[in-house]
């Protein structure tokens, strides 16, 4: 698999190899299976990540941790709701 990254990033880094053709005879000096280098001379990425088991999929999860003590919203409103009766005591 090493020969194979190796010979991708030949191709990617020299402006040389660009032509199917050239392509096709680094793959072939290079000794890369020829299910791969169809893969790549058809530029299928499908295809190759399968030949080369490459799982390119990343999951992130975020979980919000618990808080010990209440939000300042929440101290807010229950400060808010005090007011509220205090001034409803002082109107009857």
């Amino acid at each position: 698999m090493s020969t194979i990254i190796e010979t991708l990033v030949q191709i990617a880094s020299d402006a040389s190899i660009q032509k199917p053709k050239e392509i096709e005879q680094l793959l072939v000096s290079n000794n890369v299976d020829k299910l791969i280098a169809t893969a790549i001379l058809n530029k299928d990425i499908i295809s190759l990540e399968r030949k080369l088991d490459v799982c390119p999929d990343i999951v992130c999860i975020f979980v919000q941790p618990k808080d010990d003590e209440p939000a300042e919203q929440e101290e807010d409103e229950e400060q808010d709701k005090n007011t509220e009766k205090n001034i409803s005591v002082i109107n009857f």
